[in-house]
């Protein structure tokens, strides 16, 4: 097929993986706080900004090459693989055939209307659009036939209309060796947004919960904040108001994936949310120490009384999680937090009741789950190689899920 009406060349230099890639997608929320600590949120975008960023490292006769379509091409569109997505023809395909048949699942963002550009060093590459994805993602059907034939092993990558920005900065590091930084934005089209085919893996309340833990291999990072009101000197001495009754929390960690359906679900997870705009639930994943209840009645309790005397009718956290000894996890909402001050513990009270033969402090690991959203409208995706990921995922803790 020619290429997409607007579209200057395909840019034809794969990344250089001795740096990661980083693909990165951006909401836009208008986010609106009251004194009492309830936000209103309005999402400003129906589709997320994408944008590329990888470096290139070109010798020969390909550092010169760049140099002039750079020149001649750098403000227009063009298209761009996404090379931290390639694919492999498990079978060869001739010229007039319109059915490609892969080696490994095509992601599950891929749909009718997206290109493709097939590869082989040495050849010109070839742009295709996808008319239909199998439900196994391992056969895609063109919308229009192939003008090449194509051998098995042929490097198959989604591709994006994309602009480089307006300025960046490549380094001779000789006369015939070229490193260069590119950061490329993706185009949005007029096509409705897309529905990923992932979901929630648990839902309470109308609310997903996540339940997949962050990467303990690099430290979580908790926030502590409270977003004071200055009451100017007009209305008297300069001093600060507490705004609402529970102080901002934020939450910060890293998430480490194997694999590109891994990725794909934490994007899936990113559009759910619309960035900050639709609040969750998420265990804190810290311990609670559940003990051997000292209060008749009691199921749950902790030691110490801070948790029901000063978070008694705290809105945030909703249930407590616990890990139980087959390593599933059950959740119970809480009903109230009271402090028993003559033997110095809090009791958990909840709707559902404790079911297994064992006590629930027998069990792997307790903590407390809190109403959150998103803390940016910004993910980032840093690809370590074609199929290694890491992204940072920063929550913020909310009295509300309006």
């Amino acid at each position: 097929m020619p290429l997409p009406n607007n579209v200057a060349a395909i840019f034809p230099y794969p990344a250089n993986w001795t740096s990661p890639l980083i693909e990165g997608r951006d909401y836009k929320t208008d986010v609106m706080r009251s004194r009492d600590g309830t936000e209103q949120r309005r999402a400003l975008r129906s589709k997320p900004r994408k944008n590329v960023s990888f470096e290139v490292l070109l010798e020969g006769r390909d550092a010169a090459n760049f140099d002039y379509l750079m020149t001649a091409l750098q403000p227009h569109v063009l298209l761009l693989p996404m090379w931290q997505r390639s694919h492999r023809l498990a079978v060869a395909v001739s010229a007039g055939g319109n059915t490609l048949q892969l080696t490994q699942p095509v992601s599950y963002e891929r749909r009718s209307g997206d290109y493709l550009v097939l590869h082989r060093n040495g050849e010109e590459p070839e742009a295709q659009q996808i008319e239909t994805v199998a439900a196994d993602r391992l056969s895609v059907t063109l919308v229009d036939t192939l003008e090449s034939n194509w051998p098995a092993f042929t490097s198959v990558y989604p591709a994006e209309l994309a602009q480089l920005r307006s300025r960046f900065t490549g380094r001779r590091l000789t006369s015939g060796l070229l490193r260069a930084g590119l950061d490329f934005s993706c185009l949005v089209d007029s096509r409705a947004p897309g529905t990923s085919s992932l979901t929630a893996d648990l839902v309470i309340s109308d609310l997903e919960v996540l339940i997949r833990p962050v990467n303990w291999g690099s430290t979580p990072e908790i926030g502590y904040n409270w977003a004071p009101v200055m009451v100017d000197a007009e209305l008297g001495p300069s001093a600060y108001e507490t705004d609402g009754d529970v102080a901002i929390r934020t939450r910060k960690g890293e998430v480490l994936t194997e694999s590109r359906d891994e990725v794909d679900w934490w994007l899936a997870f990113f559009d759910r949310c619309r960035g900050r705009q639709r609040p969750f639930l998420m265990p804190t994943w810290f311990d609670l120490h559940l003990q051997t209840p000292v209060t008749p009645g009691a199921i749950f309790e902790v030691p110490g009384t801070e948790l029901g005397m000063y978070l008694s009718s705290d809105p945030v956290h909703t249930h407590l999680m616990v890990r139980k000894r087959d390593r599933s996890l059950a959740f119970f909402e809480i009903t109230a937090l009271t402090a028993n001050l003559n033997d110095g513990v809090t009791v958990i009270t909840t709707t559902e009741s404790w079911g297994e033969a064992y006590a629930p402090w027998e069990c792997v690991q307790a903590s407390l789950v809190t109403v959150c959203r998103l803390a940016s409208d910004r993910l980032e995706v840093e690809w370590i190689t074609d199929e290694v990921a890491k992204c940072a995922i920063a929550v913020q803790i909310v009295e509300d899920v309006a």
